[in-house]
């Protein structure tokens, strides 16, 4: 089981709380809790009642439904420092989707009730909490008028580009570790693995990527961010 002074170290690395006074912080650790997820195990599954808000401590959380066949659509991979499955909370509706890790995680857990009263009652959360919906929708504004305007390669290149932009380790750079599966960045862009596949060997002979060793080393961002901007029509 997790203490008090385990969430309250954990609680500050989310923007989201930043702007908390300390007694409120206090009261968030005093029923909050830190749980380990292992790789591939489920936190909730669409249609499930919210029972809590998840912050990612360390590790990733893949957000995902699949079709009646089994085929995976993944509308996001989250890092350390995101939140999700506040928007049940907010509506009071069922899991619209299903969130799975990635890697083995560490994650705080938030009774739905505690998050809910957060809002209700300091404006400065609340606040936070709409910009942070509002940058959600505009991300998902731009996929829309990817899968809109851009043939399958393009949003490969557009999508390891939102990847890449996550992950930069220098002013050019980006290392995605552990790599995305094909299969994975197939389903957020809505084509197959080999589709995918043509296309990373295509920028790996191009020098813009790297195969590095269980990870994907995106050596030249400036460039790639060309590519897309060039196909955009920018």
């Amino acid at each position: 089981m997790s203490s008090r002074e385990d969430c309250l170290a954990a609680i500050p690395r989310f923007a989201l709380f930043s702007g908390l006074p300390p007694q409120t912080l206090g009261c968030l650790a005093d029923v909050a809790r830190v749980i380990p997820i292992q790789r591939n195990e489920t936190l909730f599954s669409v249609g499930d009642d919210a029972k809590d808000v998840f912050g990612i401590i360390s590790g990733s959380v893949r957000i995902i439904l699949y079709s009646s066949q089994g085929h995976p659509v993944t509308f996001a991979r989250l890092n350390a420092g995101e939140i999700f499955g506040e928007l049940s909370v907010i509506d009071g509706e069922a899991r619209s989707a299903s969130a799975e890790a990635a890697e083995n995680c560490l994650l705080l857990a938030i009774p739905a009730a505690e998050f809910k009263r957060l809002l209700d009652e300091d404006r400065s959360f609340s606040n936070a909490l709409l910009r942070r919906l509002s940058m959600q929708i505009r991300r998902l504004s731009a996929r829309v008028y990817e899968f809109s305007t851009l043939a399958v390669q393009q949003r490969v290149d557009a999508e390891l580009l939102r990847l890449a932009r996550n992950a930069m380790v220098g002013p050019n750079e980006a290392l995605l570790k552990p790599a995305p599966s094909l299969v994975e960045i197939a389903s957020r862009i809505s084509t197959h693995r080999e589709a995918v596949s043509r296309e990373i060997s295509n920028l790996v002979h191009a020098g813009i990527v790297e195969r590095d060793s269980g990870a994907l080393r995106i050596c030249d961002v400036e460039r790639l961010s060309s590519i897309v901007a060039e196909a955009q029509g920018e």
